[in-house]
């Protein structure tokens, strides 16, 4: 999509110039390439803003669930490759590394030191941002709700950045992991939302001088971008990974 887009070549860089690309979310637990994957759009991002352009990753629930140490979506080739944990010149924090991966099959551990929270992988999801807003686009993984705004939404991107960045700088908070969190959320992506999801909508774009959100998270299983709610609302996951629908 990026390439169909002209924001990055053959060779995958970024020719995009001052254009801005968000990935919603998701980018693990979806096939063997996940490291690949992250690799590129943090080169991007990088090759993005040189250029002028900004490239943004938001944080979705796999994200979240592989920082938990949550690995029920990993594929059976996505264990390796992530190295072994550096050393940080702490015995207690190097301790408190290794027992972090206690309890964990062999097989596991480069994956669990890479993601616990201070993890080498876990510091670079802690630059990735819950919601966003783009110009007068909303855009976040699941949805963003009335309690979410009096919450704050910069207040859920620092705490979040902070625990994922840690080790043990605060805990997560517990509104990330409410049913419907802004990672969670499916009110505005199921079939027929309800009326009162259509109100609270509208509350929470004027609240916020949006004219739209855009989500991930629930699929869209016609394969293409729903916009729904009097158009609000872009619903985005139209399941391109093959990891979600194989060809056959």
């Amino acid at each position: 999509m990026a390439q169909l887009s002209g924001l990055i070549d053959d060779e995958d860089s970024w020719i995009g110039g001052k254009a801005t690309l968000v990935q919603l979310g998701d980018i693990l637990d979806r096939g063997d390439t996940e490291r690949n994957c992250m690799d590129l759009l943090f080169k991007l991002r990088d090759q993005a803003a040189e250029a002028g352009g900004k490239v943004h990753m938001l944080l979705g629930n796999h994200e979240v669930m592989n920082v938990d140490l949550d690995f029920r979506y990993v594929t059976q080739n996505a264990w390796d490759g992530w190295g072994d944990a550096p050393k940080s010149g702490s015995m207690r924090l190097d301790l408190k590394a290794s027992l972090a991966a206690v309890g964990f099959p062999g097989y596991m551990k480069q994956r669990v030191q890479a993601f616990r929270p201070g993890g080498v992988e876990a510091r670079r999801l802690s630059m990735m941002p819950i919601a966003i807003m783009v110009g007068d686009t909303l855009l976040v993984h699941g949805g963003l709700r009335n309690k979410h705004l009096k919450y704050g939404i910069e207040r859920m991107n620092k705490e979040m950045a902070a625990w994922l960045h840690g080790p043990a700088v605060m805990d997560k908070p517990e509104i990330i992991d409410d049913s419907d969190s802004p990672i969670w959320a499916r009110l505005y992506s199921v079939p027929t939302p309800k009326d009162s999801a259509a109100r609270e909508l509208e509350d929470v774009l004027k609240a916020l001088g949006a004219k739209r959100m855009i989500v991930g998270h629930t699929p869209q299983l016609r394969g293409s971008l729903l916009l729904v709610l009097r158009p609000l609302v872009l619903r985005s996951h139209v399941c391109l990974s093959l990891f979600l629908l194989p060809v056959v």
